[in-house]
C-alpha cells in the first residue's frame, strides 16, 4: 500500500494547509477563496468540517468530533482488503454515506471485474446503516438495460455491509454530452428518462438523480447508479425515512429542499435539472450552501430560461424544460413517459403538450408536416381577401367575384371536413377548418347587405359549422361555439320569415334547429333553456304529422324531436314523460322507415332511438323490453355500418347497439344464467370497436372515454361470469385510457370521475378473488379521481355514491384482514357521506347502491345507524 499511502497523507497535508489559510474567513469569503484556487468539492467539504469543529459553531460536541473522526477515518484506505471473493482495488469515488472501489473476484471461480460499495469506515449511524442496506434492497428488485446491476452483497468480517455492483467503464453523462448537438442530448436522456420510469413503474422514487449519478459507457449507453437515498414508494407510513434530507441542492426539487413529501415527481424535477444542465451547462438553481438552498425555497424567483443562456433552445425545448421545473408538483409532468413522449414530440416536430396548445401553433406545426394542403388553404383565404377588396373598388365585377370565393370557401370549407372527419389524426386540419369557417363567416355577413338568398346561404353555413364544431368537442377538439352558431342560423332564418315558410325543407330545418339546441342547452345544464327548445321543437314536429302522416320529412323530423327531447326530461326527472316521448319517437321512426324502407338517414335516425328506449328501459329494470329495442336498433344498423365500413358514425352506432344488446342480455342473466354466454360476445364485440377506434386516433378524447365505458361494461360481465384474471386484465387496459384522458383534459370531471370508477370497480374485482392488497391500492387510487371530480361538484350523487362504495370497500378489505379500527375508520366517512346525500335529498335513500349491506357492515362493527 505505499504508494496510495504516500498520495493519501499527501493529500492530508494539504487538507491541513487549507485550513489553516481559511479558519479564520468569513463563509462569503472562503468560498470564493475554493473557487479561486479550483479546490475540489471533496476537500472543501474536509476543510468545512474542521472548520466547524475549530469554531465550536455546531450545538453538538459529539457531532463535531464524529465530523473529525470520519475524516481521519476516510483516510484509512481499505485496498487490498476483501470483501467476500472479491479484493478492494483503486477507490473509484466518494459520496456522503460511503466510498465506491473498483474490485476483482479472486476466489478463482470467475475473472469479474465489480465496483464494491462501502459505508466510510468508522460509521455506525444506525441511520445511514438502514439506508445503505435499503440501497441494497431496491437494487435487488431492478433489472433494466440503463441501471447498473447488483451483482452480490454480503457483510464483512467486522460486520460492515456491502453491495458489489456492475462495474461501468464511462463518463459522467454532462462530460459524455459536452461535444454532443442539442438534439443528440435530448436523445441520449430519453434513455435516462426510460429507466426513471420503469423505477416509477416499480414504486421507486431515486431521490437523487445528477450527472455523477448517471455514467455513459464508451458504446453510448447511459448508466442510472446511486441507490443510496431512493426510496420504496408503498402503502407504509415510515416517519424517519420520509424526513431524511440527503440531497443535492443543484438537482433537488422546491419540495426536497423544504423536507416536504418526495414523490415521482421530484424525480421529474431533478431529471429536469440534469437535462438543463446537459443543454445549457449551468444548473437551474445554484446555492453555496444548504442555506441558500432554504432560502430559494421561499423565494418568489423562477430559474433562468435556458433561451438566456442558449438562445437557440428558445421554443419547444424550453417550453418543455420549463414545465418539468416547475415549483409546483401538480404543475410538472405527471410521469417521466409523458416528459420523454414530449421530448419525443420536439424531436420529431410534433406539437408538445407544454404548450398551451393554441390553434396558430398547432397549425404551425400542421403546417410543417402538411405544406401541401396548407397551401391550398392559404391561398383560397387569400382568395376570398382579395376578393372581399375587388368589391369595394368595382362593384360590378366584384360581386361575380364575391360570388365565385363565397362557392369555393363554402366547398373547401365544409365539403373538405366533410371528407376527412372519419380520416384518423386529422384533429388538428378539422380544427383549422372550423376556425377558418368562423371568421369567413362572420366577414360574409357583414358583406351580405340583407340579400335574401345569400342570408340563407349563411344560416345554412352556421349549421354546418356547428355541425363541425360538436363533432370536434365530442372528439377532444379546441373548437367550441356550436350552440352560438346554432343561435345565428335560427336569427337569420326568423329574420327572413322561413320558420313560417310552408316550405317542408324550410320547416323540417327549423324543427331540428330548435331539437338540436335543445340537446346543446342540456349539455350546458341550461334546464329552462333546453325545455323551452326541446318542448317548441316536439309541438312544431307533432302538428306537421297531424298534418301529413305519410310525409317522410315530418315523421323523421318528429323522430329526432321526441328522441332528444326525451333525454332534456330524463335528465329532469321526468321519467314518466320521457318514456311517452320516446315511445312517439320509436313510433313516428318505425313510420318513417315503413314508408321510405331505403333511407339510410331514417335508418339510422330509428336505430338510434331504439338505443335511447333501451337504456332508459335498462335504468327502470324492464330487461325484456330493452332487449327488444336493442335488437331492433342492431338489425338496422348492421347493414349500414357493412355498407360503409370507413364512417365512424356508423360504426360508434353499431356499437352502442352491440353493447345495449349485450347489457340487456347480462342483466336478464342475473335471474337466468345462459343469458350471460348470450350477452358475451356482443360485449365483446363493442370493445373491439371501441379499441380500434381508440387506436386509429389516439388523441381523439371522445374515443377514449368510449374505450372506458365499453371496457368496464364488458368487465362487469366477466365478473359476473367469475372470469376474473380477464376482469383484471381489461380493467388495467381502461385504468390507464383514464390517466391519458386526464393529462388531454384536465378540467373535465367526467375524466376524473372515470379514473375514479376504473379504480373503484377493479377494486371490488379483486374483493372477489379474495387479493386484498390489491383491492386496497385499487381503492386508495380511486381516491384522486373522486375529490378531483367532487372539489367540481361537491353534490353530484353519482360521484357522492361512488365515493361512498369507496370507504365501503376500504373498510371491508379491513374487516377480512381481521383490522377492526381500521374498518370502523372507512366505514365512518362512508356513512357520513351518505347521511349528506339523504339530507340534500330524502328520496335518495330508495337507490343508495348496496344501502343495506352497508347498514349491516356498520352495524357489525359497532357503528351508529341512526338517520337511516
Amino acid at each position: 500500500m505505499g504508494l496510495d499511502q504516500d498520495i493519501s497523507n499527501g493529500r492530508r497535508v494539504r487538507v491541513e494547509e487549507i485550513f489553516h489559510q481559511v479558519a479564520d474567513m468569513p463563509v462569503e469569503a472562503r468560498s470564493r477563496y475554493f473557487a479561486s484556487q479550483n479546490i475540489e468539492p471533496a476537500t472543501q467539504d474536509e476543510v468545512q468540517a474542521l472548520v466547524a469543529f475549530d469554531s465550536g459553531a455546531s450545538t453538538s460536541l459529539e457531532k463535531n468530533i464524529g465530523l473529525v473522526a470520519g475524516w481521519a477515518l476516510a483516510y484509512v484506505e481499505p485496498k487490498g482488503m476483501h470483501c467476500g471473493p472479491y479484493r478492494l482495488e483503486d477507490l473509484l469515488g466518494r459520496g456522503g454515506m460511503g466510498a465506491v472501489y473498483f474490485a476483482k473476484r479472486v476466489d478463482g471461480e470467475v475473472a469479474q471485474r465489480v465496483a464494491v460499495k462501502l459505508l466510510h469506515p468508522g460509521s455506525d449511524d444506525l441511520l445511514v446503516r438502514q439506508r445503505f442496506l435499503r440501497e441494497r434492497q431496491i437494487l435487488a428488485t431492478l433489472s433494466h438495460p440503463n441501471i447498473a446491476r447488483l451483482l452480490d452483497a454480503g457483510h464483512r468480517e467486522d460486520g460492515q455491509p456491502y453491495l458489489v455492483m456492475e462495474y461501468i467503464d464511462g463518463k459522467s453523462i454532462d462530460l459524455y454530452a459536452a461535444e454532443l448537438a442539442a438534439k443528440q442530448k435530448v436523445a441520449l436522456f430519453r434513455k435516462i428518462c426510460a429507466a426513471v420510469g420503469y423505477l416509477h413503474r416499480n414504486l421507486v422514487v431515486h431521490r437523487d438523480l445528477k450527472p455523477a449519478n448517471i455514467l455513459v459507457t464508451a458504446e453510448g449507453e447511459p448508466k442510472l447508479l446511486d441507490f443510496g437515498i431512493a426510496k420504496m414508494l408503498d402503502l407504509t407510513s415510515d416517519s424517519t425515512t420520509t424526513s431524511m434530507r440527503v440531497l443535492t441542492p443543484d438537482y433537488a426539487s422546491p419540495e426536497q429542499l423544504a423536507g416536504g413529501p418526495i414523490t415521482t415527481l421530484s424525480d421529474i424535477y431533478s431529471l429536469g435539472a440534469v437535462l438543463y444542465k446537459l443543454l445549457t451547462g449551468s444548473t437551474p438553481n445554484r446555492f453555496d450552501d444548504d442555506s441558500g438552498a432554504r432560502a430559494a425555497v421561499t423565494s418568489a424567483g423562477q430559474i433562468i430560461p435556458p433561451s438566456k443562456l442558449i438562445p437557440d433552445l428558445k421554443g419547444d425545448l424550453e417550453m418543455i424544460l420549463i414545465k418539468a421545473l416547475r415549483r409546483e408538483p401538480q404543475e410538472r409532468y405527471p410521469s417521466v413517459e409523458l416528459f420523454s413522449e414530449d421530448l419525443e414530440n420536439f424531436l420529431n416536430a410534433r406539437p408538445i403538450r407544454a404548450r398551451k396548445g393554441d390553434n396558430w401553433y398547432r397549425a404551425r406545426k400542421l403546417l410543417r408536416r402538411h405544406w401541401l394542403p396548407a397551401a391550398a388553404i392559404a391561398l383560397t383565404v387569400a382568395g376570398l381577401s382579395a376578393g372581399i377588396l375587388m368589391a369595394n373598388h368595382q362593384r360590378a365585377i366584384a360581386q361575380q367575384r364575391f360570388s365565385d370565393v363565397r362557392h369555393l370557401a363554402n366547398i373547401f370549407l365544409f365539403d373538405f371536413e366533410r371528407s376527412i372527419r372519419d380520416v384518423p389524426g386529422t384533429l388538428g386540419a378539422r380544427n383549422l377548418v372550423a376556425s377558418t369557417g368562423q371568421r369567413y363567416l362572420k366577414q360574409l355577413a357583414a358583406e351580405s347587405r340583407y340579400d335574401p338568398t345569400l342570408d340563407r346561404e349563411i344560416a345554412d353555413s352556421y349549421e354546418r359549422l356547428a355541425s363541425i364544431q360538436e363533432s370536434l368537442q365530442s372528439g377532444g377538439g379546441t373548437a367550441p361555439g356550436d350552440t352560438d352558431s346554432l343561435l345565428r342560423s335560427l336569427e337569420i332564418h326568423r329574420r327572413l320569415g322561413d320558420d313560417r315558410a310552408k316550405n317542408p325543407a324550410l320547416r323540417r330545418k327549423y324543427i331540428e334547429l330548435a331539437s338540436v339546441l335543445g340537446y346543446r342547452y342540456q349539455d350546458e345544464h341550461n334546464a329552462r333553456e333546453a325545455t323551452r327548445w326541446a318542448q317548441e321543437a316536439m309541438s312544431l314536429s307533432d302538428a306537421w304529422v297531424s298534418a301529413e302522416p305519410q310525409n317522410v320529412d315530418g315523421l323523421a323530423a318528429a323522430t329526432a324531436a321526441f328522441m332528444r327531447g326525451a333525454t332534456s326530461k330524463e335528465v329532469g326527472g321526468q321519467i314518466v314523460t320521457a318514456l311517452r316521448s320516446l315511445e312517439k319517437s320509436v313510433l313516428y321512426g318505425e313510420r318513417a322507415h315503413a314508408t321510405a324502407p331505403n333511407d339510410e338517414a331514417v335508418s339510422f335516425l330509428l336505430s338510434e332511438a331504439h338505443v335511447i328506449f333501451c337504456d332508459l328501459l335498462i335504468d327502470l329494470g324492464r330487461y325484456s323490453d330493452a332487449l327488444i329495442h336493442a335488437r331492433r336498433s342492431l338489425q338496422l344498423i348492421e347493414p349500414l355500418s357493412a355498407h360503409h365500413p370507413d364512417s365512424s358514425r356508423f360504426r360508434i352506432m353499431l356499437l352502442n347497439a352491440n353493447s345495449a344488446v349485450g347489457i340487456s342480455e347480462r342483466r336478464l342473466g342475473v335471474t337466468d344464467t345462459s343469458h350471460l354466454q348470450l350477452a358475451a360476445p356482443f360485449l365483446r364485440h363493442a370493445f373491439a370497436l371501441a379499441e380500434e377506434a381508440m387506436q386509429a386516433d389516439p388523441r381523439n378524447i371522445q374515443s377514449k372515454a368510449d374505450f372506458i365505458v365499453h371496457s368496464t361494461r364488458l368487465c362487469l360481465l366477466l365478473v359476473t361470469m367469475k372470469r376474473f384474471n380477464a376482469a383484471v386484465n381489461t380493467y388495467g387496459k381502461a385504468a390507464q385510457v383514464t390517466r391519458e384522458l386526464v393529462l388531454l383534459d384536465p378540467n373535465s370531471r367526467r375524466n376524473w370521475y372515470l379514473l375514479g370508477k376504473v379504480q373503484l370497480d377493479l377494486g371490488w374485482t379483486y374483493i372477489e378473488e379474495k387479493r386484498l392488497s390489491k383491492a386496497q391500492a385499487a381503492f386508495l387510487e380511486a381516491e384522486e379521481g373522486f375529490s378531483r371530480a367532487l372539489a367540481m361538484d361537491p353534490t353530484d350523487t353519482v360521484l357522492l355514491e361512488c365515493r361512498a362504495s369507496q370507504f365501503e370497500g376500504l373498510a371491508r378489505v379491513a374487516w377480512a384482514s381481521h383490522d377492526v379500527y381500521g374498518a370502523r375508520r372507512w366505514m365512518q366517512p362512508c356513512l357520513e357521506v351518505m347521511r349528506g346525500m339523504i339530507r340534500r335529498d330524502p328520496s335518495v335513500r330508495s337507490y343508495i347502491g348496496e344501502y343495506a349491506d352497508k347498514l349491516k357492515l356498520a352495524r357489525e362493527l359497532g357503528i351508529s345507524t341512526a338517520g337511516f
